[in-house]
């Protein structure tokens, strides 16, 4: 960006306060458009969970080909998301750098990691997705039926459940072994929609901090 209108009458330190706070705004209008890429890449996937849902009720019985094609899917919506967060922390602490806070915001990722497993595993997610392969390793479509009144009933339908087991996640040697383990003592794989859903919030959570 650029500074318009006349500064000859304003001093040198007057200047260099304008092109400061031009620059912080223009950080932080940068910072504001990588945080909406976030939110649009999470809509696309919720939307994608939906769309699969209904696909799957009314189509019913699906071949592989069908299946293999609907887990391509959500393998892309989770690689865009995964990267647009990625791209937004990192940015938010060269943000944070620009305005003399860095410290402040290291401290506060800090603490979302060391608390939250949800945090653990999608920055452990990043890595593998960016450095090593695709996501969806366990893909369920589930149902249950729930018997009504006169002799009828009604089919519930889940949205698809999309997994990855920590064997998956162990060929990355950019793995934490402590996170490794710790998928491992859940049971060996985990359940990324709702981690996914979590850690959303908590970037949002550092949005609102970096505000």
């Amino acid at each position: 960006g650029t500074l318009s209108g006349s500064i000859s009458d304003s001093s040198e330190e007057e200047f260099e306060a304008i092109r400061k706070a031009n620059n912080t705004v223009l950080t932080m209008l940068t910072a504001e458009e990588k945080y909406d890429f976030i939110i649009e890449n999470y809509l696309e996937l919720e939307e994608t969970l939906l769309s699969e849902t209904l696909s799957s009720m009314v189509l019913g019985d699906y071949d592989a080909d069908w299946f293999n094609k609907a887990r391509n899917r959500f393998d892309r919506r989770i690689f865009n998301l995964v990267s647009a967060c990625s791209g937004y922390v990192d940015f938010a602490k060269h943000c944070a750098k620009d305005l003399g806070d860095m410290n402040l915001l290291n401290i506060e990722c800090s603490r979302l990691y060391d608390q939250h497993f949800a945090y653990r595993v999608m920055q452990g997610l990043r890595n593998f997705v960016l450095h090593q392969g695709l996501v969806c390793d366990l893909v369920t479509y589930s149902r249950r039926r729930e018997d009504l009144p006169n002799d009828d009933f009604a089919l519930r339908y889940a949205i698809p459940d999309i997994a990855i087991s920590g064997n998956r996640l162990s060929e990355s040697t950019k793995i934490k072994k402590e996170l490794l383990a710790e998928i491992e003592g859940r049971g060996g794989k985990v359940s990324l929609v709702p981690l996914i859903r979590e850690y959303v919030g908590h970037l949002s959570q550092i949005h609102v901090f970096l505000r």
